[in-house]
């Protein structure tokens, strides 16, 4: 999963409208009334003036339409990767984008989204993703694949996602008891919900799991998130 930089925050307003209008219509009109004007933050001082600040990129917190608006307009950067790199999956999730395919494939994809992603305020940074690599032996290889695309990345050999684990080896000690607290919280609410979850729809979690994975540094603290594991 690749590191974005301040998430959305950073997204392009004026990319998000125009796409949110070509790849939404029917919401276009209340995105735009949402956005045509910048958000305004006053902080009042005492016995001084107050301070203006305006919103003008990305979307705002608290916004209902907000996750809407960042992932339709990340779309077409979605699309781009994928025509690109057949081979590899790529699913979206916000802002955090995972990789699964071969560890040159995952390489150029990053690459991709350095070049391609800025147009749409979409902000990577390598140095900071993670990839999972549970051989051992292919570690100063990968690392060596990346870097003749002019790349940093941070390898390890086992990381939280999304509410699961990956890889396989020492990196995943201690991150079994977080991810399990985050879903013992939620697990008696969303059981009946899975249940009912077709095989086909998380039949990428298996390949993910194959170790082959550019995964976010935004993780690495162990938050166990459940949000998006299905």
């Amino acid at each position: 999963l690749v590191d974005a930089r301040n998430g959305f925050n950073e997204l392009s307003r004026m990319a998000m409208l125009w796409t949110v209008r070509h790849r939404w219509s029917s919401g276009a009109r209340f995105m735009f009334n949402c956005y045509r004007h910048w958000a305004i933050l006053v902080i009042k001082r005492p016995n001084r003036e107050a301070i203006f600040l305006h919103s003008k990129e990305g979307v705002t917190q608290g916004d209902p339409t907000s996750m809407i608006g960042y992932g339709i307009t990340l779309v077409p950067l979605a699309e781009q990767v994928t025509a690109l790199e057949k081979e590899a999956i790529t699913p979206f999730y916000a802002d955090d984008e995972c990789v699964d395919g071969p560890v040159r494939c995952n390489a150029r994809i990053m690459k991709v989204l350095v070049e391609r992603g800025p147009d749409r305020g979409y902000f990577p940074e390598p140095e900071k993703s993670i990839h999972v690599c549970d051989d051992p032996s292919q570690v100063e290889e990968t690392r060596a694949i990346f870097a003749e695309e002019g790349l940093q990345i941070i390898i390890k050999d086992g990381q939280c996602y999304v509410g699961g684990l990956l890889g396989n080896g020492r990196d995943q000690a201690g991150m079994g008891a977080t991810a399990d607290r985050a879903v013992g919280k939620r697990g008696a609410n969303t059981s009946h919900i899975c249940s009912d979850v077709p095989a086909d729809s998380i039949r990428w979690a298996g390949n993910v799991t194959a170790g082959r994975v550019a995964v976010s540094a935004e993780d690495s603290a162990g938050r166990g998130r459940t949000d998006g594991a299905h």
